[in-house]
């Protein structure tokens, strides 16, 4: 079995299985409008060219693949309609080893994830200035993530020079340890994306116990939200953001019981096993 990260990726796979006969299984992993993603999270020259030529291998891919693999049901479910594949649904692979809640101080703010514009990084940047500067500057705030659009890192970056901020902190790539380190050191992390599938982060930090303040989309809303320690607004709603932070942050009882729901939730998503069980599911559907 061959699990394929997006359609391009699947391309060779296939063309072996095709040409050569091999006996083998290929899955394709779905998490969200792959050329969308492609397209918007990286400057390319001749961007038309590209969107093209991926469309082209995306088709012949998903037709000729055994399996689509996704991260959230509805998504996956239309795409497997297209193109009449067989289809299974599970979150991304987490370590919950490594991402564990440690009890440890919680005193900063974070977010993590590529430093692009459809993670909304930039009105993070701006919504936590407001709040910060509302509240004498006692938080920080930490960004993790990469940064394949240096075009939008410098518009971040000029935002906080700009207005003399020094309690924004880029952190860059770090390894998975490092982030566990802190999301146990934080109080609440931040999301502001446009689109997402099953974001792994959201995992991640809820098996470390913290909780999160993100932008209701599919892919998030459900099965994170209130049940699982989200607390959800309208997205690039300032209002509602600010309302539901300092909801957040003066409310002690509220701060630990969204975090004992978003402990549970990461537990049933990625505990001990779940990734193995479902891979299990994944050969018995192509072997049935």
């Amino acid at each position: 079995i061959i699990s394929a990260k997006d359609p391009i990726s699947a391309f060779l796979p296939i063309i072996l299985k095709t040409f050569n006969k091999k006996e083998i299984k290929i899955v394709i992993e779905h998490h969200g409008d792959f050329l969308d993603l492609l397209l918007n999270q990286r400057n390319f020259y001749l961007k038309r060219i590209v969107k093209i030529i991926s469309m082209v291998i995306s088709n012949f891919t998903y037709k000729k693949c055994d399996l689509l693999r996704g991260v959230e049901e509805t998504a996956t479910k239309e795409l497997a309609n297209k193109y009449n594949q067989k289809y299974i649904y599970f979150p991304a692979w987490v370590d919950h080893t490594i991402f564990t809640n440690n009890k440890m101080a919680r005193d900063n703010f974070l977010i993590v994830g590529n430093i692009i514009p459809r993670k909304g990084i930039l009105f993070l940047i701006k919504q936590f200035h407001i709040f910060s500067t509302m509240n004498n500057n006692i938080y920080d705030l930490k960004i993790v993530g990469n940064t394949p659009n240096k075009e939008y890192l410098k518009k971040c970056q000029n935002f906080i020079n700009k207005n003399n901020i020094e309690n924004i902190h880029f952190i860059g790539s770090v390894d998975s340890h490092k982030i566990s380190d802190l999301m146990n050191s934080s109080l609440l992390l931040l999301m502001a994306s446009s689109y997402e599938g099953l974001p792994r982060v959201l995992i991640e930090s809820s098996l470390c116990g913290l909780p999160s303040l993100s932008s209701s989309i599919r892919g998030i809303s459900s099965p994170f939200g209130d049940q699982g320690g989200t607390l959800l607004y309208e997205y690039n709603n300032s209002s509602e953001f600010h309302q539901k932070l300092n909801k957040f942050i003066n409310n002690k009882t509220l701060q630990e019981e969204l975090s004992k729901k978003c402990q549970k939730l990461g537990a049933e998503l990625a505990g001990e096993n779940m990734f193995l069980n479902n891979w299990i599911r994944v050969e018995q559907i192509l072997y049935e």
